[in-house]
């Protein structure tokens, strides 16, 4: 004989069986609905921790690097590099995996000590500058020259009848680098980059930012769980959301990007950005900002507090 299921007359549940069968309590109900819906918005969060990005930014690509690319690359919006250009997205954010093709360059940036002396000096001076066009004098100030070289609109290589020539796009004044290894006791919250000396002396009044950003994860650094020391950028400046923390736990708001050793990530710094929190090991970082007016020298006096992304 078939099953049927039919309304009980007295409207307290549902009959289940040949007419005779036991009946289900509409508080029963409600609770079976209650418990699939939470495991759906369960299964929905776990998804986007995983990605660390909204829908309209994921991938087939299967990685877990934050940023991906399925729409970027469908759109054309990718720009083919020498090394392995990921994606450059409407605000600017460029990632570059292996960007150093040299091993005996990557070789030399393998000394922790070589860091260490960096981190040193950009305590010590807050900032460190390298006028555009002017001779390196450091492998950092080298290092500044060739990221910014690779990148495909900020600088530009044309060739002549004669010699390879820089042409700059913008009226840039150069290049602002330091060094950062943030480890468990340091952590690097929300901020933006900006002239630290004008914005104190102008009482935080005067906002002044560099015309764009880059990291260069330069040592193979190693941190545990590898989901910690992410990049993450939220697409507004302190202008348009004063606390980022409004907005930081909304994945379709922050680009989330790992930081793989030797990767290369151009990013607007004038907009709020961090670094997710480390409990073991340490994150090493070469930042280095364009700017169209150098920032303002500190007093000798003063103590740096630079950091990096």
């Amino acid at each position: 004989m078939a099953t049927t299921i039919r309304r009980s007359n007295n409207n307290d549940g549902l009959n289940v069986g040949n007419g005779t069968g036991f009946r289900i309590p509409p508080v029963v109900i409600v609770i079976v609905l209650s418990l699939c819906w939470n495991i759906f918005k369960a299964q929905i969060k776990n998804w986007y921790a995983s990605t660390g990005t909204a829908t309209s930014r994921s991938s087939s690509s299967g990685n877990d690097d934050g940023i991906t690319l399925t729409d970027l690359l469908a759109s054309g919006q990718v720009i083919p590099s020498s090394s392995s250009l990921d994606v450059i997205s409407s605000g600017g954010l460029l990632v570059q995996s292996n960007f150093v093709q040299d091993p005996d360059l990557l070789e030399q940036f393998r000394n922790p000590q070589l860091w260490e002396s960096c981190v040193s000096k950009s305590q010590q001076n807050q900032c460190q500058w390298l006028d555009l066009g002017a001779t390196p004098s450091s492998v950092w100030e080298e290092m500044a020259i060739r990221i910014w070289n690779s990148h495909p609109t900020i600088l530009s290589k044309k060739r002549d009848s004669d010699s390879d020539t820089s042409d700059t796009k913008v009226e840039l004044a150069g290049y602002e680098y330091w060094c950062n290894i943030i480890r468990p006791h340091n952590p690097l919250e929300w901020h933006v980059d900006k002239d630290e000396v004008e914005f104190e002396l102008s009482e935080m009044t005067n906002l002044k930012t560099p015309y764009m950003g880059a990291v260069w994860y330069g040592y193979p650094h190693q941190m545990a769980p590898s989901g910690e020391g992410y990049l993450e950028v939220l697409s507004y400046d302190p202008y348009q959301i004063p606390d980022p923390t409004e907005l930081a736990d909304l994945p379709h708001h922050v680009e989330r990007i790992r930081p793989h050793y030797n990767r290369l990530v151009f990013l607007n710094v004038s907009q709020w950005h961090r670094v997710t929190p480390i409990t073991s090991g340490a994150r090493y970082t070469l930042a280095v900002n364009v700017w169209t007016q150098r920032p303002r020298e500190p007093p000798e006096t003063t103590t740096s507090t630079a950091t990096a992304t």
